[in-house]
C-alpha cells in the first residue's frame, strides 16, 4: 500500500543518514551478555604528570583530568589507567610510594579524585589505579618502622645478614643485582642487615612471606575500591618474591652491574608469587561479589616470553591470579622493519599459545607505554593509523598510551634535561635507548605556548611537531589520527567486535603476483550481522590483496566503512575483493553489508 512504500522511502532516508553521519556503520548496544564489561574493552593509559597542568607548576594534575574528561568521552574508551598519584618523594616518579591510601598534593586532594571518578562515571569511563605491590618508598613509616626493628614490624621488608669480606666489612650475601644497576642490596646501620630492593634503593620490597603485609596490601585494594575504582594494573609483579636460599644468579657478563646480564632463576617470577597473586583476585573477587558484583578488571604487568610463566601469570578459570598479565610481545619484538608474517605470527602466538583454553580467558594488545619511546617514534608517524587500526580491530582489550592517537612522537629531552632515573644511570652509550623521559612529554591540545598543557614551564619539553601536531588540529581534520581513531573506537562498539569471532590471517599473492603482500587481514564475523574485514598493508610500497584466496564465500564486492587518514577512498563506495589497491603503510575497514 502507499502507506508501506512510504514508511520504505523514510527508513532509507534515516538509514542513510545515519551511514553518513557515522562513518558508514551503525553502532548498535551490543546486548548484555555473560561477558564482563572490560572483554573488549579500550584502556587509555593517562599519565598524570603530562596530561593536563591547571595550577601553572608544570606538572599535570587531577583537575587537568577533570577538565579533559570531555575528550576522553570522544574518544570512545571505556576506562584510564592512571599511573601513580600517590604522595611519593619521586625517586622514581611516583613508583617510590611513602603512602598507599592518600593522593601526593602536586596531583591534588582525595576529594577532587573522587570528583574525577564521578565525572568519568557519566561518560560510562572507568578509573584504573597503577597498584604497586612490589616495594614502598623507604621514606614509608612502615620502613621507618622495620628498619628500628619495631615490633610488628619487623618482618614486612626483607632484611639478610651480610658476608664478613678480607678488608673486615660487611658484604651482600650474593650477586643480585638491581635493574637499576648496582647490588641488589643496601646495608643499613641500625640493623645490622641489608635489605633488598629490586629497584632502587629508595624502593625497598615488601616481604610477602609476612601475612601483615598481605593483609596490609588488600587494605589498599580495599580503600580504593571504596573510593571507585574499578580495576587494577599491578606493577612489577614478577618481582614479588624471591628465593629463600639466597643462592648467586647465573651470570652471563661481561658487565656484574648490569641487571641484564644475569639470569634472574632467583628473583623473578617464583612460585610463590604466583600463590601472592591468586591471593589478591580471590580478595577482589570476593569484594566484588559482596558489593555490586561488577568484576574488577586486574592487569599484571610482566615481560617474560615463556608461554608457560605467562599462563601462570593468568591461572586458571577457579583459580585466576589476574584478568591478563598484558601482552607486551609487540612492544619486545615488532619494529618498523617487521613484515606481515611476522605481524600475524606473533598475533596468533598470543592467541594460540601464550592464553589459556577457554572462553573465560581475555586477549590484551599493547603497543605502548611510560617504559617506551612513543610508538610513532619507535615505528614511524605513517605506522599510527595501521597499528592504531591493527590494535583496535583484534577481540580482547586494547591498552592505548596517551598520544599514540594523536600520532605523537617522542619529545627531545637532552641528556642535561633528564630526570628520569634510568636515563641518569645510563652510559653516554646507551642513553637514548635506555632514558624514557622522551615518551612522557606533555600532551599538545593547542599550538599555542606548550601546547596549552601548562602556564608555567613543562617539566618536560613537548613533542618538537606540536605547533602542527596537536588535539585541536587533528579535531578539526576529518582526515587525522585522531579521527581514525576516534571511528574506530566507536566501530567497536558495533555486535560484530564485541561478541564475534576474530581470525588474523596472511593473504597469499595474487594470481601472476611473484610474492606475496605485505598485508594482514583481519576477519571480524557473527551469524545475522556484517562481516567486518580490516586490511592493513604493513609495506613502504603499494600493495594488492586478493581476498578471495582467503575466503572465498566473500561477495564480489565489498563496502568501505573506514580508512586510515593517508587513504583518498570515500567511505561507502565499493572495491572488488579480489582487487584491493593499498597505499603503503594504509589500511581500511571493509563490510560485507551495503
Amino acid at each position: 500500500c502507499q502507506y508501506d512504500r512510504l514508511l520504505r522511502i523514510v527508513m532509507k532516508l534515516v538509514l542513510g543518514i545515519l551511514l553518513v553521519t557515522t562513518g558508514g556503520f551503525i553502532v548498535e548496544s551490543a546486548p548484555r551478555s555473560a561477558q564482563p564489561w572490560y572483554a573488549n574493552a579500550i584502556v587509555y593509559q593517562l599519565y598524570p604528570r603530562s596530561f593536563q597542568d591547571t595550577n601553572g607548576d608544570g606538572v599535570g594534575d587531577i583537575n587537568g583530568i577533570i577538565q579533559r574528561v570531555d575528550y576522553l568521552g570522544e574518544l570512545g574508551i571505556d576506562a584510564i589507567w592512571i599511573n601513580p598519584i600517590y604522595p611519593s618523594p619521586n625517586a622514581d616518579f611516583g613508583y617510590d610510594i611513602s603512602n598507599f591510601r592518600d593522593i601526593h598534593p602536586m596531583f591534588g586532594t582525595l576529594d577532587e579524585f573522587k570528583t574525577l571518578v564521578a565525572k568519568l562515571k557519566e561518560k560510562d569511563i572507568k578509573v584504573i589505579m597503577d597498584f604497586v605491590p612490589n616495594h614502598s618508598s623507604a621514606e614509608h613509616p612502615w620502613f621507618e618502622k622495620s628498619s628500628n626493628r619495631e615490633s610488628s614490624y619487623e618482618d614486612y621488608y626483607i632484611w639478610v645478614d651480610g658476608k664478613l669480606g678480607p678488608d673486615g666489612k660487611m658484604h651482600p650475601p650474593n650477586n643480585w643485582t638491581s635493574m637499576f644497576g648496582g647490588s641488589m642490596w643496601t646495608y643499613w646501620g641500625t640493623r645490622n642487615q641489608f635489605y633488598l630492593h629490586q629497584f632502587l634503593r629508595e624502593q625497598p620490597d615488601l616481604n610477602y612471606r609476612e601475612p601483615r603485609v598481605l593483609a596490609e596490601m588488600e587494605d589498599v585494594l580495599k580503600f580504593w575500591l571504596d573510593n571507585g575504582v574499578q580495576g587494577f594494573r599491578m606493577d612489577a609483579v614478577a618481582s614479588l618474591v624471591e628465593s629463600t636460599t639466597l643462592q648467586d644468579e647465573p651470570f652471563i657478563g661481561p658487565d656484574p652491574d648490569n641487571y641484564g646480564e644475569y639470569n634472574h632463576t632467583m628473583t623473578l617470577d617464583q612460585p610463590e608469587t604466583f600463590d601472592v597473586m591468586q591471593h589478591f583476585m580471590q580478595f577482589l573477587n570476593n569484594h566484588s561479589r559482596s558489593t555490586n558484583g561488577t568484576p574488577i578488571l586486574v592487569m599484571s604487568e610482566n615481560y617474560n616470553k615463556n608461554y608457560k610463566i605467562i599462563q601462570d601469570y593468568y591461572g586458571s578459570e577457579d583459580k585466576p591470579r589476574s584478568t591478563f598479565p598484558m601482552n607486551l610481545f609487540w612492544i619486545m619484538y615488532m619494529n618498523a622493519m617487521s613484515n606481515a608474517s611476522q605481524w600475524v605470527d606473533i598475533t596468533n602466538e598470543w592467541n594460540l599459545k601464550a592464553m589459556p583454553k577457554g572462553d573465560w580467558a581475555v586477549a590484551n594488545w599493547v603497543l605502548g607505554n611510560h617504559d617506551q619511546h612513543r610508538l610513532a617514534s619507535r615505528f614511524t608517524p605513517e605506522h599510527s593509523d595501521v597499528l592504531n587500526m591493527l590494535q583496535l580491530s583484534l577481540k580482547g582489550v586494547a591498552v592505548v598510551y596517551y598520544g599514540d592517537e594523536l600520532g605523537l612522537i617522542d619529545s627531545i629531552v637532552r641528556r642535561d634535561q633528564t630526570v628520569d632515573p634510568q636515563g641518569l644511570r645510563a652510559s653516554d652509550a646507551d642513553f637514548s635507548w635506555r632514558t624514557r623521559d622522551p615518551g612522557r612529554g606533555p600532551m599538545p591540545w593547542t599550538n599555542d605556548t606548550n601546547g596549552n598543557f601548562t602556564t608555567g614551564k613543562p617539566w618536560l619539553p613537548l613533542s618538537p611537531d606540536f605547533w602542527i601536531n596537536n588535539v585541536a588540529a587533528q579535531r578539526a581534520s576529518e582526515r587525522s589520527h585522531l579521527n581514525v581513531f576516534r571511528k574506530m573506537a566507536q566501530l567497536r562498539k558495533t555486535r560484530t567486535f564485541q561478541e564475534g569471532d576474530c581470525d588474523v590471517v596472511y593473504p597469499r599473492a595474487p594470481a601472476g603476483s611473484p610474492r606475496h603482500p605485505q598485508a594482514v587481514v583481519i576477519y571480524r564475523s557473527l551469524n545475522d550481522n556484517p562481516t567486518y574485514i580490516t586490511v592493513l598493508n604493513m609495506f613502504v610500497l603499494r600493495e594488492i590483496v586478493d581476498l578471495t584466496n582467503t575466503r572465498p564465500s566473500l561477495p564480489k564486492n565489498l563496502r568501505v566503512v573506514l580508512t586510515s587518514s593517508n587513504f583518498q577512498l570515500p567511505v561507502n563506495s565499493t572495491v572488488p575483493c579480489n582487487l584491493i589497491v593499498m597505499p603503503p603503510l594504509s589500511a581500511m575497514v571493509l563490510s560485507s553489508e551495503f
